[in-house]
């Protein structure tokens, strides 16, 4: 949804939509929209065209798993309270700014007009976790046949030791018993 910001004035725009997982630019190798997503939010603006956006979404997703690759859906429920500020002018954009602490929290829009779609899919962008795990306790594949070691046990024996890992095991055990 695009506002725009003349529109706004000082009385507070309250969302309350349905945004079809479609009209979302989101793109991830490990995750995809299985369901529309719900969104409410209120969008005030602030002095020198800040914009605060407050509210929550509701997302269905499905991943992969990292370690048995099975696919698994899971719901985020999200809650954001974001700040957005127009862009520097374009002569100012060509020096150096140095960015505080404080301005790592806060995004940037064109302070004509601002995509509420653009700020749902990056909330769900940073929601995703950086594995996908379908359960904690996730065997995953057998590194020699390959079978699900959630569903089944293989047969295989375990690899061969490698004299490189039982090296470090022993420094490891001699590090602990010095410390």
């Amino acid at each position: 949804m695009l506002i725009e910001i003349e529109t706004l004035g000082d009385k507070p725009l309250t969302l309350s939509e349905v945004v079809p997982r479609q009209e979302l630019d989101f793109r991830h190798e490990d995750a995809r929209l299985t369901e529309d997503v719900r969104v409410q939010a209120v969008i005030s603006l602030l002095e020198g065209k800040t914009l605060r956006i407050q509210g929550t979404c509701r997302a269905e997703l499905e991943f992969q798993c990292c370690r048995c690759l099975e696919h698994f859906s899971q719901g985020k429920n999200l809650d954001f309270d974001l700040l957005y500020i127009p862009q520097p002018g374009s002569q100012e954009s060509t020096r150096e700014i140095e960015l505080r602490y404080e301005d790592m929290e806060v995004g940037f829009y064109d302070g004509v007009a601002f995509e509420t779609n653009l700020a749902i899919s990056e909330q769900i962008l940073l929601a995703l976790p950086m594995k996908s795990l379908c359960r904690e306790d996730c065997h995953g594949l057998c590194p020699q046949c390959g079978k699900n070691q959630n569903r089944e046990e293989c047969q295989c024996q375990p690899a061969a030791s490698n004299p490189f890992r039982e090296k470090l095991q022993g420094l490891r055990e001699t590090l602990e018993r010095k410390s």
